[in-house]
C-alpha cells in the first residue's frame, strides 16, 4: 500500500512495508509510528541546508531570518 506520511518508521520509497493495516476514520494507518527528531539536531540541519543554499546564490536568508536585527 502507498504511504505518503515519510516521517514513518514504516515507510520504504512510498510504500508502507507492514503486510497489514487498519485505516481510522480519517483514512490513516493507525500504525504509523513517527521519527522522532531531536530538536537541537533539525536546527542544526536547517541552518546547515540554508547556509549551503545561500552559498550557492539561491536564497538570501540574513533578510528573511528573525533572528538578524535589521
Amino acid at each position: 500500500m502507498k504511504c505518503a506520511f515519510n516521517f514513518c518508521i514504516y515507510n520504504r520509497k512510498w510504500k508502507c512495508i507492514l503486510g497489514k493495516l487498519e485505516i481510522n476514520h480519517l483514512g490513516t494507518c493507525d500504525a504509523c509510528n513517527i521519527v522522532m527528531i531531536d530538536e537541537a539536531f533539525l536546527e542544526a540541519e536547517k541552518e546547515r541546508q540554508l547556509r549551503e543554499l545561500e552559498a550557492a546564490g539561491l536564497v538570501n536568508i540574513k533578510l528573511n531570518n528573525p533572528r538578524t536585527k535589521s
